[in-house]
């Protein structure tokens, strides 16, 4: 089976270059610090206009908000083995608000080791210092509940190995992996949903072709809510999934996945509602062009509520995504998305939400080291719960620098 591609912590997207088309695509250029050791930087602006910031049912708060993202990227790479870091800083300025401006910072770490053709390990790690904005998340519902943005502090750390030459019929592999989020302020009530997670795994592949392998995967993960109150029950649980499915690459212009399996979600507390069931996971590349790619996915899944209010034991959600990115030129790039997704908060009196959104891109290289870009995003949300159906534009004019 053919070597399956791996994503770069250096990979930056940019236009895709149409065949036969020579003009210059936007492809930042790194820093050369010592050997392979290289540096990429970025920065982005973004003007963007939203007609509900915080997500109202009826009468929504429209404003601007300007969006300033510096990146660096900083690996090193000797064809087998990589290594590298990410940091970025994402700063929001709310025009019809100050109090709802936001700072967020996201670090990351990867390493792909390789010491000899039998043996890979994957590690990665981050930590990030996030926000919510108000409306979303916590204050779901209930924006005026708060006087600024939810901030809380995410952690995750991972590592992978497998063994098996990637040419032999079969490949086994073992993962182990921590996911901590800390709200750190509104503690009254945030605390309640801070979360500690540790996650194991085993997963098989059996080559049954140059380009398709049968899978077969188990996780089970710990999920801890250390600090929610007397008011409330436990929300400590297990999830066991096991996944049978294919993985394939170049079949037919496609690279992908398609696993069907079974989840357990079982709860500590006798007073919430366990869940046992189908779990689907599908997802899959095409790329009918060098220069045009179509991403799919569908999933379902048992998943805990981030919210405060009456939200149930669970959500029961089903999603579908689809995005489509094409180089119309070497200057010239296009992206759209669509989503839907479909949740059933389990033990909440029949919450039911219904999530649709949109969003297209039209991007320009200026030059190799600028682009422009212009955007739309849209989200429709109906949900049977007071307060939380919405809809919501946001438009956006974009310029992304590099050297």
């Amino acid at each position: 089976m053919k070597k399956f591609r791996r994503l770069s912590l250096l990979g930056l997207a940019g236009c895709i270059t149409a065949p036969g088309v020579m003009a210059e695509k936007f492809d930042p250029a790194p820093i050369n610090l010592s050997g392979s050791l290289k540096l990429v930087p970025t920065v982005e602006a973004a003007m963007e206009h939203s007609d509900n910031i915080y997500d109202e049912e009826f009468d929504g708060t429209s404003s601007n908000i300007l969006v300033v993202k510096p990146d660096f990227a900083l690996g090193t790479d000797d064809g087998v083995n990589r290594y590298g870091v990410r940091y970025s800083l994402t700063s929001g300025t709310v025009y019809v608000n100050s109090d709802d401006d936001y700072l967020d910072h996201r670090f990351s770490a990867l390493a792909h080791i390789e010491p000899n053709s039998k043996n890979r390990l994957d590690i990665d790690a981050s930590y990030n210092k996030l926000h919510e904005d108000r409306g979303s998340g916590l204050s779901e519902g209930r924006p005026d509940a708060i006087d600024k943005p939810v901030e809380y502090d995410m952690t995750s750390a991972n590592a992978r190995y497998q063994f098996g030459a990637e040419s032999s019929r079969a490949r086994i592999g073992g993962k182990i992996g921590y996911y901590s989020k800390e709200y750190t302020n509104f503690r009254e009530y945030s605390a309640a949903r801070d979360t500690d997670q540790n996650n194991y795994g085993l997963d098989f592949e059996l080559g049954l072709g140059d380009v398709t392998a049968l899978t077969l995967d188990g996780v089970a993960a710990d999920i801890r809510f250390p600090h929610i109150g007397t008011t409330e029950a436990s929300r400590d649980s297990t999830d066991n999934r096991a996944f049978i499915g294919l993985k394939w690459e170049a079949l037919a212009k496609t690279t992908g996945k398609a696993k069907v399996g079974y989840q357990v979600k079982d709860f500590d507390s006798e007073s919430r509602e366990d869940f046992s069931g189908t779990a689907v996971d599908i997802g899959f590349t095409w790329e009918p062009k060098t220069y045009s790619s179509i991403d799919f996915s569908l999933g379902q899944v048992a998943k805990d509520p981030t919210s405060v209010g009456a939200v149930g034991d669970y959500i029961d959600e089903r999603y579908l995504l689809l995005a489509w990115n094409h180089g119309w030129t070497s200057t010239i790039s296009t992206d759209f998305k669509a989503s839907y997704s479909d949740e059933d908060y389990i033990g909440s009196g029949g919450r039911h939400d219904e999530t649709t959104g949109f969003s297209a891109e039209l991007n320009y290289a200026f030059a190799r080291w600028l682009k422009g870009g212009l955007g739309y995003d849209f989200t429709d949300k109906v949900s049977t719960a007071e307060n939380i159906t919405f809809d919501k534009n946001v438009y956006s004019l974009s310029i992304t620098a590099s050297l």
